[in-house]
């Protein structure tokens, strides 16, 4: 063993080019199956970080339509609350109302997200305390009303706004007028279960009995799709019987409290009892599918590539093994040779895929929480080791198995009894041919999806929205005091705000409205008098609204000031909206009647195409409400003056000369919005770009290795050529001709692989057949020939460059 290891450490000093390509190339793609294997264990296999975690289920409530359709997944107000008084027929059970809500008391008034839970929820989830204690009662006891009025805090909130001090405990938080003693001060490692918007971490816990919608006891109608329930069952509960338990109970006591609701007739609810980990897991199974579908091509590649290497590195020393054959070595001592060479350049490639797989999982830690579950847990552990253990052996059983049994030995000690002079190479080539066309082939296939996903969110990230975004922003203010605002103060301080906006240096112009990126109402309309059912967005707007967006009014009028005062019923609907009420002619002047009240539009707006929605909205922009403290502010254009430049604490200021209980609830640019929109969008595309980018380049490390020996090998071949008059363009045509069968196979292969994903409709990279039948999927197709093509035709011309300028008696040397 010692004398192979010696020889392993001779033989990487011997040849740095062709260790370097193979390290390069291993290291690269193990790092990519290291993250992916490290994520799906992470996402699908790892137990959850919590006490029982397999007896902790979510129960939620369904409202199922006439037709059996699921309309919503989201309880009563009332509905939750009875599921949670007689959880003592189950388990045990916490509530969770998901917010977000302004700390009035901080200096900054920052908007965070909090949750108003039930004490239960400490225990369900097992959390422990850095500082204090969980929320409390009043008495051991489940009833919400003995709730105290504390908060609990995160480590990360407690570092942020507090300074780590601790003295916090006792601490006062002002969230809506309401003051909360801290009781705790969460730990740094506690996970919180994603049950709600996984980008969205919750920074303070609040008691459940002062949430927003807490008088709302009889809101039967109504739905509350910011509760979430999660229950421990206890050991004898069948999960699918309490739902269907549950269910029964539920629809006894909503039908009768919904019978005049006309819109609700001949509905009814469903309930479902799931299991955490799998309301947790989503549907991250489609994009781990797509990464570990990626990961695995890139890693045939790079086996591929090193199996080249490995070939034409044995063949070139063909004159060696044949002397060891000769003095007594077997063929289980070549294949323990070349095995100890082929893993310890293994190891040295897993050393640097750990490496880059440690910086991959910070990126992904740090950028990539809002689209996949428990990244803040991901971490190298012993399934990142295990993986790169496993590889290192089965790689070098198989590479080595691979460069060792096809040895001719008889024509080797021929060779060795001629010197290895004007010998041709005494390795079969047939195998490296092939993997010189799988490599291609993989390369080809990899290429060829990323540029149809490529192509997919770049129509996304760059489609137009139909409105304008550049120096517009979006203000949201509400009154934090203990006491509620009345609807005339309401009133004048919409008018103050607007008026104090307006007067700021800078601002060209104001409207009362939300930002058109914001998640608007869907209005299910029953409409009474057209006899449809339709759903439609609803959107407020006043008279400046669509001029400040830029957004083309093409038929009828917009809102008057006196119909923002007087509430009037006339509304503006985009450009879908009217197509459907009115195919063939105007909507203006069609009524519609969703309740007993009736609207008459008065306008068509064009379409807005907001990014992650697909299709046309129908878009109802009513009225703003003299009341609602929303506003679009618009800027002056190609500003470079400092002092004009709208901050948030001028915002405050502005807002605090008009009442001090006024606060800002969001201050955002159009801009910013529209980036964080595209978020996804932008994933992909560069989750494609760097699967394109890492197959060409681990593509073009191998194919230079490989044809660097292949074509060092058949170095006699060209001298001879060149001595006997070849030019070297000449010489250099020949060997892309050699190899442009190469080529030829690949691409067939590749096309047969792509054809395969498509009829077998597994769904992969978007490869469907509506995706193949497209002409754009030809065209990128070809684009994809082209690059593989000038990738291996450039490789060759490079290899070949030093060996056609050097003088025709040095490449006969060289080739002795």
């Amino acid at each position: 063993m010692q004398y192979f290891l010696q020889t392993a450490w001779q033989n990487l000093k011997q040849k740095p080019l062709l260790n370097t390509s193979f390290v390069l190339t291993v290291g690269l793609t193990l790092a990519v199956l290291i993250c992916v294997i490290t994520l799906a264990y992470n996402v699908i296999l790892k137990p959850l970080p919590y006490p029982d975690q397999s007896s902790l289920y979510k129960i939620e409530q369904q409202q199922i339509k006439q037709n059996g359709a699921i309309d919503n997944s989201a309880f009563t107000y009332p509905g939750v609350l009875d599921v949670y008084n007689n959880q003592s027929e189950f388990g045990v059970a916490a509530l969770n109302y998901y917010d977000e809500a302004i700390i009035s008391s901080l200096p900054n008034q920052p908007k965070v997200f909090v949750s108003y839970v039930t004490p239960q929820w400490f225990d369900l989830l097992g959390w422990k305390m850095h500082l204090g204690s969980p929320l409390s009662l009043i008495n051991d006891t489940t009833a919400l009303d003995q709730q105290l009025p504390q908060a609990v805090i995160s480590y990360q909130f407690w570092q942020q706004h507090f300074a780590a001090n601790t003295d916090v405990i006792g601490k006062t938080l002002t969230v809506g007028g309401s003051h909360f003693s801290v009781s705790g001060v969460l730990d740094e490692f506690a996970h919180e279960p994603q049950m709600h918007r996984p980008s969205q971490t919750r920074e303070v816990w609040l008691p459940f009995s002062y949430n927003p919608r807490k008088d709302q006891t009889q809101s039967w109608a109504g739905i509350s799709p910011m509760i979430a329930m999660l229950a421990k069952l206890n050991t004898n509960i069948d999960p699918a019987q309490l739902a269907l338990k549950l269910a029964q109970r539920a629809n006894q006591l909503w039908l009768p409290q919904v019978t005049e609701r006309a819109f609700l007739k001949g509905w009814q609810l469903n309930m479902q009892v799931t299991p955490l980990h799998t309301v947790i897991l989503g549907d991250s199974k489609t994009i781990l599918q797509v990464l570990i579908a990626a990961s695995v091509g890139l890693l045939l590649i790079a086996l591929t590539n090193v199996a080249n290497l490995l070939l034409a590195k044995y063949q070139l020393q063909s004159h060696t093994i044949a002397i060891h054959h000769v003095v007594g070595a077997k063929t289980q001592h070549i294949y323990m040779r070349n095995l100890v060479d082929i893993v310890t350049l293994l190891i040295i490639a897993s050393c640097l895929a750990l490496v880059f797989a440690q910086l991959a999982l910070m990126l992904i830690k740090a950028q990539f929480g809002e689209f996949l579950p428990r990244v803040n847990e991901l971490a190298l552990g012993w399934v990142s080791y295990f993986t790169v253990v496993l590889f290192v052996v089965f790689a070098g059983a198989i590479l080595a198995k691979v460069s060792t049994p096809h040895l001719n030995y008889g024509q080797l000690q021929s060779q060795l009894s001629g010197s290895g002079k004007g010998q041709s190479s005494q390795i079969n080539n047939v195998k490296r041919q092939v993997f010189i066309v799988l490599q291609i082939t993989f390369a080809s296939v990899l290429m060829f999806a990323s540029t149809l996903v490529i192509n997919d969110a770049l129509k996304k990230v760059n489609q137009p929205l139909g409105f304008a975004v550049a120096d517009r922003y979006s203000l949201s203010v509400e009154a934090v005091g203990a006491q509620p605002i009345s609807r005339e103060q309401s009133k004048e301080f919409v008018q103050a705000t607007v008026n104090a906006l307006s007067s700021l240096a800078g601002v060209e112009a104001v409207s009362r409205a939300r930002s058109p990126f914001a998640h608007h109402w869907g209005w299910p309309i029953n409409d009474v008098k057209r006899q449809e059912r339709y759903t439609s967005f609803i959107n407020l707007a006043d008279e400046h609204s669509f001029s400040l967006l830029d957004l083309p009014l093409l038929s009828g009028r917009n809102f008057n000031h006196q119909e923002l005062i007087d509430g009037d019923s006339g509304i503006v609907i985009n450009q879908s909206f009217a197509h459907y009420l009115s195919p063939e002619g105007n909507a203006v002047g069609t009524r519609i009647t969703p309740t007993q009240r009736e609207f008459t539009v008065i306008g068509v707006v064009a379409d807005k195409h907001l990014p992650n929605i697909d299709g046309e909205r129908f878009v109802m922009y009513q009225a703003s409400n003299p009341g609602a403290l929303n506003f679009l502010i618009k800027t002056k254009a190609g500003q470079t003056n400092t002092e004009q430049t709208i901050t948030r604490q001028q915002l405050l200021s502005v807002l605090n000369n008009i009442d001090s209980r006024l606060a800002i609830s969001e201050f955002i640019s159009l801009e910013q919005q529209h980036a964080q929109q595209l978020s996804h969008s932008k994933l992909a595309l560069y989750g494609a770009i760097s699967t394109a980018v890492s197959a060409l380049f681990i593509a073009a490390i191998g194919l230079y290795g490989v044809l660097s020996i292949s074509l060092q090998i058949r170095l006699t071949e060209i001298a001879t050529r060149m001595a006997i008059g070849a030019k070297p363009y000449q010489v250099v045509l020949l060997m892309l001709f050699d190899h442009a069968k190469y080529l030829l196979f690949g691409f067939v292969s590749a096309f047969t692989i792509v054809l395969a994903i498509v009829f077998t409709k597994i769904g992969i990279f978007n490869l469907t057949t509506a995706s193949l039948a497209n002409p754009l999927s030809a065209a990128l197709g070809g684009f994809t020939l082209l690059v593989i093509t000038l990738l291996t035709f450039m490789t060759i011309v490079l290899v070949m460059q030093k060996y056609v300028t050097k003088p025709v008696n040095q490449l006969l040397t060289g080739a002795q």
